[in-house]
């Protein structure tokens, strides 16, 4: 693997190493999620924009990530702009399509690439696609070949979920009024999606994430499968290589069967939020079971696909931040230490490495990056959030002892174990409930994750062949056949 020095070196504690080890490249599959307008502004107008990305791309590789998933950047009417007007166009507000073909070039010079936003169950209703297709429907074309209504779902009586035109023309718009839902059973629409996909990988764009892939059709699973199959499909024969990772907000054994189509990752929703598998693991001072939980929706993603990977994640822009319910700094740490140290791809929110808060509507879940620089962000108009952390990121990568130090600490020991992407995983008894033991393998690699959930030292047994290989407490101990690890810290091990 590939090696840089860079100025900013952390100490892990690492077999027979006394001195700072090296920083390892941005390698290790962790992808950055970033809502555009809240993270870094390049012009001064206060909202954040596509060069304000490129202004931070040095920031991004040195904290040990390898892709940008960016929010939607489309022309939209909305701040979150999940209702798209044009789909082959930039936002004015973020910049040019030339700024986006821009940080395309300039993220690839630090090893890192770009994930979009896809959005593809609905569309915005001022979209020049609706504004014909409810014109044609309104004037009585539905059915003629030149038609639009078909790209759209329109009824003459009433539905649930749908919006009324007239006295008796209703189009489907689940999520809201303005936001109509597109027809996937259309081939011409299939053809247009083809056709943006084409576009933005042609660019450069090294994948999608796709937005609420359960309700392409709502309530069916097998056909939301065979759309994703064939989106899978589409994206594939342009670029083998491309990422897909899907939305679907619902428990393991649903979320597994949309492994099925081929894609490469679904985000795990049962271990996010405050209501997660991981946050209640904290809570309840248990790693044995969250290991056996993780290990064996790794075995049911990859019996379905046995090249699908798991989207690992604590917390979004749709939900509460992970810093407002890990109420201690020693939580935070292991939190991030167990979700990013895991098998599949970790995703980070913007400011998460900092303990960004944020809570209740989604404007206060998506508040301005805190660089602690004069042309920081302004926060979304709405939002009522008033308690905001009191440090920044030039502050906490000042102090070793900070959150972002951590997250920089633990993203060199993923880089260092860059095969966990796409690791197989199994349970590793040690013996105590509180102790969490993973091996994590590919053919040639294999490591011991090791995670204390008390907030007691703990003495543990392990096979003779395993020696330590990364801890982040320097006082955790490991010699032939048996260790002691720290309250709430990690130890990897590997074989001698």
């Amino acid at each position: 693997m590939k090696k840089i020095f860079l100025a900013l070196c952390f100490c892990l504690v690492l077999v027979g190493c006394t001195k700072q080890p090296e920083v390892y490249d941005n390698t290790g599959g962790v992808v950055y999620e970033i809502f555009v307008a809240s993270f870094n502004d390049s012009n001064g107008d206060k909202i954040g924009d596509l060069n304000g990305i490129v202004q931070k791309l040095e920031y991004l590789e040195n904290l040990g990530v390898e892709q940008l998933w960016l929010m939607p950047i489309h022309p939209s009417s909305s701040y979150h702009k999940y209702d798209v007007e044009d789909y082959y166009a930039i936002d004015k507000a973020y910049g040019t399509m030339e700024d986006f073909e821009n940080l395309i070039v300039e993220a690839d010079k630090h090893g890192i690439s770009i994930l979009m936003d896809l959005v593809l169950n609905h569309s915005s209703n001022k979209n020049n696609w609706f504004i014909r297709a409810s014109a044609d429907a309104q004037l009585g074309k539905c059915g003629l070949e030149d038609s639009k209504c078909d790209w759209y779902h329109f009824s003459n009586v009433t539905k649930p979920g749908y919006t009324r035109i007239n006295s008796n023309l209703y189009y489907e718009s689940v999520f809201s009024s303005n936001m109509p839902d597109l027809n996937l059973d259309n081939q011409a629409v299939r053809d247009e999606i083809a056709k943006i996909v084409k576009f933005y990988l042609d660019k450069g764009v090294k994948g999608f994430r796709l937005d609420a892939v359960m309700h392409y059709y709502e309530g069916n699973i097998g056909k939301n499968v065979e759309f994703l199959s064939w989106l899978n499909q589409t994206v594939k024969s342009i670029n083998p290589d491309a990422y897909l990772v899907g939305e679907a907000w619902t428990a393991h054994n649903a979320v597994k069967e949309y492994y099925a189509s081929g894609m490469d990752s679904l985000f795990d929703f049962a271990l996010s939020d405050t209501s997660g598998t991981i946050v209640k693991s904290i809570r309840n001072q248990n790693g044995f079971d969250l290991a056996n939980v993780m290990v064996s929706h790794i075995e049911d993603i990859q019996q379905m696909n046995p090249n699908g990977t798991n989207a690992v994640f604590l917390s979004n822009h749709d939900q509460g931040r992970s810093a407002s319910y890990f109420t201690e700094d020693a939580w935070r740490k292991l939190a991030a230490s167990v979700y990013l140290l895991s098998p599949g791809k970790p995703f980070i929110y913007y400011g998460e490495e900092i303990g960004m808060r944020g809570s209740g509507i989604d404007e206060n879940k998506r508040l301005a990056m805190m660089w602690g620089e004069d042309n920081d962000c302004n926060s979304p108009i709405g939002n009522n959030y008033a308690s905001q952390i009191e440090t920044s990121v030039k502050e906490q990568m000042k102090d070793k002892d900070s959150l972002w130090n951590h997250y920089h600490e633990v993203l060199n020991i993923r880089n260092r174990n860059a095969f966990l992407t796409n690791a197989k995983a199994r349970v590793y008894d040690l013996g105590n409930a509180s102790l969490f033991g993973m091996i994590a393998y590919d053919e040639e690699n294999e490591i011991v994750v090791i995670h204390n959930f008390s907030s007691e030292v703990v003495e543990f047994d392990v096979d003779e062949v395993y020696v330590l290989q990364s801890s982040l407490n320097s006082k955790n101990k490991v010699k032939k056949g048996s260790g002691s690890i720290q309250p709430y810290s990690t130890i990897i091990l590997e074989k001698e």
